[in-house]
């Protein structure tokens, strides 16, 4: 336990940089990649439950931007992959890429991952699995169970604009 505190640490620290799929150094020690899970079968079946119990919960498919009592544009959230619409077979690649407006960046910080009817938040399991490209967040080698999945990301810029962007996938 002591030894995955210290290496939780390293890469917290930005020591070790690390994506999921990709081979890993703890301590010199290279850990086999491998497939992780974005949620748990249990999370995924209450959700489900949920949703099917709950059949006029409105569509959560559009982007969603929250201005905060501000005029100027939020960012906008596009994601890449999977492709909306399209069954996706685990292991998937997930990248969802950041545009500010004009002069502004991407507080990577603000980064909030949710999931689900409850909408579990998952960020701390996401980041751990993917890294920032620029402005895309990218998660490699991803898997999920069976069935219909909907993921909420919200980020905002520099200037605290908010975005929020609902991914439904189809996982066969």
């Amino acid at each position: 336990m002591k030894r995955l505190r210290a290496a939780a640490a390293r890469i917290a620290a930005g020591a070790v940089a690390a994506m999921c799929g990709a081979a890993l150094l703890v301590s010199g020690t290279p850990v086999s990649a491998r497939t992780v899970s974005l949620v748990t079968a249990d999370e995924a079946a209450a959700s489900a439950k949920a949703f099917a119990a709950n059949p006029d919960v409105e569509d959560m498919s559009a982007a969603r931007h929250d201005y905060l009592g501000n005029t100027a544009p939020a960012p906008i959230l596009d994601v890449l992959t999977p492709k909306a619409g399209l069954p996706a077979k685990p292991p998937f690649d997930v990248r969802v890429v950041a545009r500010p407006p004009e002069g502004l960046g991407i507080d990577r910080s603000s980064i909030r991952i949710r999931y689900g009817f409850f909408k579990i938040d998952i960020t701390q399991r996401m980041l751990a699995m993917g890294r920032w490209e620029g402005n895309e967040f990218v998660v490699h080698q991803a898997k999920a169970p069976a069935g219909t999945h909907w993921f909420y990301v919200t980020l905002a810029d520099t200037a605290h604009h908010q975005a929020t962007v609902s991914l439904r996938v189809v996982i066969q």
